[in-house]
């Protein structure tokens, strides 16, 4: 199941712009809706949607966040072998590539842009390193 959003829909729109797959369509001001099939289950429609009206697959209402509570992706710097998957699957372009210095030279490394990302853990999940994650929330 996917997540749901419910008659509290204000028809704001912000689910719909911090969807990282597209999953969210709708008419401003008017009740959004959550395609099934193209929802990953991340949250982070709840997470910012200003009239707690989105509920998980369980049946529990997300909570929203202040933007500054939302967790962001970090990156493990001395995991990262910089292979770009997480920075091709992000898809608001929060992930760059950035030189970081070793003993043995330099290499490139992940970089989280925070101010982009929205914790949808979309690079958590292609990494084969585990070399980037989204802390959980407390």
């Amino acid at each position: 199941m996917a997540h749901f959003i419910t008659e509290d829909c204000t028809g704001c729109s912000v689910c719909e712009i911090k969807c990282p797959v597209a999953a969210i369509t709708g008419i401003k001001k008017e009740r959004y809706r959550i395609n099934p099939d193209l929802c990953v289950n991340c949250g982070v429609c709840g997470r910012y949607c200003p009239a707690s009206a989105i509920v998980d697959p369980e049946g529990n209402v997300i909570q929203r966040l202040k933007p500054k509570e939302i967790p962001k992706a970090q990156v493990l710097r001395d995991e990262c072998s910089g292979c770009e998957n997480c920075m091709s699957i992000c898809p608001f372009g929060a992930i760059s590539l950035v030189p970081y210095s070793e003993l043995n030279g330099y290499n490139l490394i992940a970089s989280v842009a925070e101010s982009k990302c929205v914790g949808c853990r979309m690079c958590q999940d292609i990494c084969i390193k585990e070399a980037i994650f989204v802390p959980k929330l407390p």
